[in-house]
């Protein structure tokens, strides 16, 4: 079971989710919630939770805030955005955050989201996630020279970005290599782009490409 916590000042949309997460085919349990992290960073005491379930809507501040002084690791970042306009989602990835949903996300969607993120993957729709291949493709060829990676390194972020969401077996599979073999050169990807995670890296590909 996914431990999940949530912040957010609007009770109608909290009542709806506890609600849908004690269901009997809820894969995830419901630990609580905040209406804010400004006066607590870290309200949810024990058992730290595996995905905290931030809803941005008129807070995006302060959750911008706490996710550039929060340490990457657990728990992961699940941000909720009604209106996740390319700007809002950018934003958000950059400062920290593991996925965005919107508000036209499903159920299925919403379930497919809490584990991806749980699991230390992204999550991001699909138009998000084209956008960034588009302009990581675009700034491959423009910058390739300037880029301290190496063709296979940029060949394997290009991937990365636009397969953000599959495990590293899945990605190496595409690339015909060993996952250890794909660790090494991700190793030294982090390395260079000054990032400690896949979360990290899409989230510096988000902001400035290939840095």
């Amino acid at each position: 079971m996914v431990g999940v916590f949530m912040v957010s000042d609007y009770a109608l949309l909290i009542a709806s989710l506890a609600a849908l997460t004690r269901g009997p085919t809820s894969p995830v349990r419901w630990l609580g919630f905040a209406d804010r992290l400004a006066e607590n960073p870290h309200p949810w005491g024990e058992p730290v939770p595996d995905v905290l379930l931030i809803d941005t809507d008129g807070n995006r501040g302060e959750c911008l805030a706490w996710l550039k002084s929060h340490p990457r690791g657990k728990p992961r970042v699940l941000t909720l955005a009604r209106k996740a306009e390319p700007g809002v989602v950018d934003e958000l990835m950059s400062a920290g955050a593991s996925g965005v949903i919107d508000g036209q996300c499903t159920e299925a969607g919403f379930w497919k989201a809490i584990e991806k993120v749980a699991q230390g993957e992204i999550w991001l729709d699909r138009h998000s996630t084209g956008r960034l291949w588009a302009r990581l493709s675009n700034q491959e060829r423009a910058h390739a020279e300037q880029d301290a990676l190496t063709a296979r390194e940029r060949e394997i972020l290009c991937l990365i970005a636009r397969h953000c969401g599959e495990p590293t077996r899945a990605l190496a599979d595409r690339l015909h290599i060993s996952e250890s073999t794909l660790r090494n050169h991700l190793t030294s990807i982090y390395e260079k782009c000054g990032v400690p995670n896949r979360a990290g890296l899409v989230a510096h590909a988000l902001k400035n490409g290939f840095g």
